[in-house]
């Protein structure tokens, strides 16, 4: 495994915590690494008996065959790199292809035994290989709880994912293979140099940085986040536990085989409210001069984001609409633990309320462009949501008319 160009501190390890003391360590809201947690998955001890790379590839061979799924080939001269690409766009889609589960794992022989291109089925739902998905299971950390889905993730190594964040926990289950992650929490957010949030490959906000050859004429503040990272080196049979808004780069050793699953940050009938106050106030704060934003600003540090910062001078303009929303948000995000409401200050800070300036500031004129097209995208949504409505108004009177709603 290659150095990294600056040493970062380890992430705290715990070997087979309860489901209660879990409970109590996520509360701190940093990065967990468990260890001896999946010695139940057949899937886990079927690859670890295995002594070859061809046998480990028969292994997952037997439990799925001719499942289409997709996948990425990543050619060399592009480092691993699969997530980030100069300029507006990814170059996922440009690298994804689409085959036979049986065809991708032959390529995925060929790419480990050769170390040129590297080849990755990256967050394949469990639902497209139902008879792999029997020899996983769930975590008991995630029994009772709301999750987004789980994923396999396989790969020939030598991928990379650049920094990125999710908005919910993530559970990393390591069958085989190595990754290694670096970490930083959402604090960090303006040192990174966000990208436009729109601009996310497979809904990932991302950043503009690359941590394993850090460009520090371009991306001076970078140094500044250095000292907030963290690192974790999974092997197999460990578990990652990520929290939500979290910043992560992820790199990968030799054949990988994992399995993820996403959960909902905040209690299920919270997340969408939550997400969607969070939009709401990006849209409406966007066209608001500075005053109005840093007014607003304090009075979510006392009202919605208590302790989080000094609220500051309050006074300034008033609309009933902006009052409405902080209502209806400091209403909801009381219900949120404190980790991800910390979580949710910071992006408000950042995105919202703007406090540090331009969020994209080494793409001038990106955040105004970033915010048209999510209003274009907005309109479109809710001319669509008109659409199947009357749709839906119409379709008893045309059944009625027919003779079939009688």
């Amino acid at each position: 495994m290659p150095s990294l160009p600056f040493g970062p501190k380890e992430v705290v390890r715990v070997t087979r915590p309860s489901v209660a003391e879990l409970a109590t360590l996520k509360e701190r809201g940093v990065p967990i690494l468990l260890e001896g947690c999946l010695e139940d998955w057949p899937l886990y001890r079927a690859l670890r008996s295995a002594p070859a790379l061809a046998d480990k590839l028969r292994v997952l061979g037997a439990h799925a065959h001719d499942e289409q799924i997709s996948f990425a080939t990543i050619p060399e001269e592009l480092g691993g790199h699969m997530y980030f690409a100069e300029g507006t766009t990814t170059n996922v889609r440009r690298l994804q292809q689409s085959g036979r589960f049986a065809d991708v794992l032959a390529r995925i022989e060929g790419a480990t035994a050769e170390r040129r291109e590297s080849v990755y089925m990256h967050a394949i739902s469990v639902k497209k290989l139902p008879r792999l998905a029997k020899a996983v299971q769930v975590l008991p950390y995630l029994h009772d709880t709301e999750v987004l889905g789980s994923n396999f993730w396989v790969g020939s190594g030598g991928h990379v994912v650049d920094l990125h964040f999710d908005d919910y926990n993530n559970f990393i289950c390591m069958l085989e293979g190595h990754k290694r992650l670096l970490l930083a929490p959402n604090e960090v957010m303006h040192d990174v140099y966000p990208r436009p949030l729109d601009r996310r490959p497979y809904g990932a906000p991302a950043s503009s940085v690359k941590m394993l050859a850090p460009d520090f004429a371009r991306f001076p503040r970078l140094k500044h986040a250095l000292d907030s990272f963290s690192v974790a080196v999974l092997a197999p049979g460990d578990v990652l536990y990520v929290p939500p808004f979290w910043w992560h780069h992820v790199e990968s050793f030799g054949l990988n085989v994992m399995v993820n699953t996403w959960q909902h940050a905040t209690p299920g009938a919270l997340a969408d409210p939550v997400a969607d106050l969070r939009r709401r106030a990006m849209l409406l704060y966007a066209t608001e001069p500075e005053a109005v934003r840093r007014a607003y600003r304090a009075r979510y540090v006392r009202d919605v984001f208590p302790n989080e910062a000094t609220p500051g001078n309050d006074d300034g303009p008033r609309t009933r609409t902006l009052d409405r929303l902080l209502e209806r948000t400091s209403a909801a995000m009381a219900k949120v633990p404190a980790a991800h409401r910390h979580a949710e200050f910071v992006f408000y800070d950042q995105w919202i309320f703007r406090t540090l300036g331009d969020p994209i500031e080494n793409e001038p004129g990106e955040f105004d462009a970033m915010m048209a097209r999510l209003r274009r995208g907005r309109w479109k949504k809710a001319l669509l949501r008109a659409w199947f409505a009357l749709r839906a108004r119409a379709a008893p009177r045309v059944r009625s008319e027919t003779g079939l709603n009688t």
